[in-house]
């Protein structure tokens, strides 16, 4: 039998192990920066908030300025990303910037009167790129407080809103956060939506006043998971698929966790533990949060999935808030073999970003290594604090009444011109190998706006991962990535054919020597979607030794002695790459 002290030494041994492994001798991170290009490339715009009831108002700061959506998406087919973003205000449209090329956006007419996606009863939370019909174009989904808007590209530089034939626009949700992927490996993507506050409630016209949280670190009263599963046939359908959780969801993960083929979702969850459902592969999802994470009581804004270091099994990120006042450090879940996860956050130095939001993994320096980068920081405003005032508050709860006298929103105490964890710098943590640093003052990242989205693209197609960060209640932040020539790359974009069109949930393996790396095409990210191009950083490789793509329907193809610095397009099925660029 163990004794006493055995749980302590095998944790001990453990994290010494994860960081051995972590510690193996790689390339130093190289030295560049980054460049914010925003007026030069042309885009003006400024994020904007729901404004709550008469009734929560005097809290609208502190409970609707989460949403400063972006999403990433090459939405004319032309080979170069463009930039979707999101206005929650009726009185603001959303504005979709058409990449042409050199760095330099324009405004696209494309969503038309679809633009103003946000009206007295409906809130504009995010936008989602993906091609749900497979032919070759990329739809939108705009998820909402309310019900989402589905717009079908029509391939001509115009959309056609297709919300009430496709069933998407028939259940109310308070959604956060949406993700597509293909649950069922059919072929063809589904979608997988979050609410963050109960279904029932219309927060800009509030009937009750008992509709915030019944926990501090147990909420259990926030929205439901919905799944739609694509029935072919230009429509979706709602399943019941056992992601059934209720916490406050501020972000959805999905990926492959133990490599079997199937994608699986983790749930990061404000007020309360994250969950984590593994995929049983027969159109069901089972909850596996005790036996793989256990459970925490940290306010979770981020899930951000991908393989940190390089052994082949995706990890996850987790933001939480970290302040002298909540010290709850951020969670980075080392993938042990899909069998469970790891929080090895403090030991690699990601533990620290602030009151931390939106996250990206991705190689910015190109040397073999994924990187980090937070968005951090929650209400910048006046030189008053408003810590005092939600200790005073939470101090005076009563033990019996708790969970009521949280809910009703009429008890938080006012916030006014008030800052509450304001004026913080983002993160950039690069990987070294040995541990992550930040280096977001050397880079130019170290923006004290309100970080919320964060998504990540190769806008001018040189090789080296650019940058948006939204903000609330201000401009975004587009930056341009000025380390290209620091080390060798390869990209990656995907066709399918028997799979979904967009090659979402297929692996990529890249080997070059004995260094391995893997990437998965995903819509994951807080209020951000990323282009679904899969980037590669080689350092000083000189061409990749073998590139394997295993296609969702388990489907794979294999391509030797790839020249590296360019792009391929890869066809399922297709025994030939073809090189873009």
């Amino acid at each position: 039998m163990l004794g006493p002290m055995s749980g302590t030494v095998i944790a001990t041994v453990l994290a010494l192990a994860i960081l051995m492994a972590f510690r193996e001798a790689r390339p130093a991170a190289s030295p560049g920066g980054f460049e914010d290009v925003r007026e030069f490339g042309g885009i003006e715009f400024r994020s904007t908030a729901p404004k709550l009831s008469a009734v929560a108002r005097h809290v609208n700061n502190l409970w609707a300025n989460f949403a400063a959506g972006v999403a990433i998406g090459d939405f004319d087919a032309d080979g170069n990303d463009d930039l979707l973003l999101i206005s929650s205000s009726p009185i603001k449209p959303s504005r979709l910037f058409r990449n042409t090329g050199g760095f330099r956006f324009i405004e696209s007419p494309a969503l038309g009167n679809s633009a103003t996606l946000s009206t007295d009863s409906e809130t504009a939370i995010g936008g989602l790129w993906f091609d749900y019909d497979n032919n070759g174009t990329q739809d939108l989904y705009v998820y909402r407080w309310g019900h989402g808007v589905l717009l079908r590209n029509n391939g001509n530089g115009t959309f056609t809103d297709v919300t009430r034939e496709s069933g998407l626009g028939s259940r109310r949700q308070n959604t956060m956060t949406a993700v597509a992927f293909d649950y069922d490996n059919d072929g063809f993507v589904d979608l997988l939506t979050a609410g963050y506050f109960a279904d029932e409630h219309d927060l800009l016209n509030v009937r009750s006043p008992f509709f915030l949280i019944n926990s501090n670190d147990r909420a259990s009263n926030g929205g439901t998971k919905l799944l739609y599963r694509n029935n072919h046939h230009g429509g979706f359908d709602p399943v019941r698929s056992g992601v059934d959780d209720t916490g406050w969801t501020f972000a959805i993960g999905h990926g492959d966790f133990n490599n079997d083929g199937w994608q699986d979702v983790y749930l990061a969850n404000d007020w309360g533990p994250d969950a984590l459902f593994l995929n049983q592969r027969n159109g069901k999802f089972v909850n596996r949060t005790a036996r793989m994470i256990g459970t925490d009581d940290r306010h979770g804004m981020s899930a951000e999935v991908g393989d940190f270091d390089n052994d082949g099994y995706l990890d996850v990120f987790v933001s939480n808030i970290t302040e002298r006042w909540l010290h709850e450090c951020n969670m980075l879940w080392k993938n042990m073999a899909g069998i469970k996860f790891v929080d090895v956050a403090a030991e690699t130095g990601v533990c620290d970003a602030g009151w931390a939001w939106g996250a990206k993994f991705a190689d910015f320096n190109n040397d073999g290594q994924q990187d980090l980068f937070v968005a951090s920081g929650f209400i910048s405003d006046g030189p008053e604090d408003y810590t005092a005032q939600v200790q005073k508050f939470h101090a005076a709860l009563a033990g019996g009444t708790l969970a009521r006298r949280l809910s009703d929103v009429r008890n938080w105490p006012a916030i006014g011109r008030m800052s509450f964890a304001g004026h913080e710098s983002d993160r950039l943590f690069l990987n070294t190998g040995d541990m992550f640093q930040d280096r977001a003052v050397a880079w130019g990242t170290d923006s004290r706006l309100d970080g919320r989205g964060v998504a990540v693209a190769d806008f001018d197609r040189d090789g080296a991962v650019d940058l948006v960060v939204t903000n609330a209640l201000a401009a975004p932040l587009i930056y341009r990535n000025r380390s290209g020539g620091k080390g060798n790359f390869l990209k990656v974009r995907l066709q399918g054919s028997t799979s979904n069109r967009d090659g979402i949930g297929a692996r990529v393996i890249l080997r070059v020597g004995d260094r391995t790396q893997v990437r998965e095409v995903s819509t994951n990210g807080f209020s951000g979607q990323s282009s679904k191009e899969l980037h590669f950083g080689l350092g000083d490789g000189s061409v990749v030794d073998e590139l394997t793509v295993r296609w969702p329907l388990r489907r794979t193809q294999v391509f030797r002695n790839v020249p590296r610095n360019g792009t391929v397009l890869i066809r399922e099925n297709e025994a030939v790459l073809e090189r873009l660029q």
